[in-house]
């Protein structure tokens, strides 16, 4: 039998990578992160200026964080 152990990150410790996934809407930004190799969070709404200073609290936090947007077959 094998069990599945999850790395979890300490409160303030400085992650190694942050992961963002985008949907964005006229009015908002849809955001899930996930930290490290911990599992995905659950998705934050944000307003555009909102999330400028969530991206730049993830910098502050993390040696590497990289974005991906989710583009649909409509735009």
């Amino acid at each position: 039998m094998t069990i599945n152990q999850t790395t979890q990150t300490d409160p303030g410790a400085r992650a190694r990578v942050v992961k963002i996934g985008l949907d964005i809407h006229t009015s908002l930004i849809v955001v899930v992160r996930q930290m490290d190799e911990q599992a995905s969070q659950p998705p934050q709404r944000f307003s555009e200026e909102a999330f400028i200073g969530f991206v730049n609290r993830q910098l502050a936090q993390a040696d590497s964080v990289h974005g991906c947007y989710e583009a649909g077959p409509f735009g």
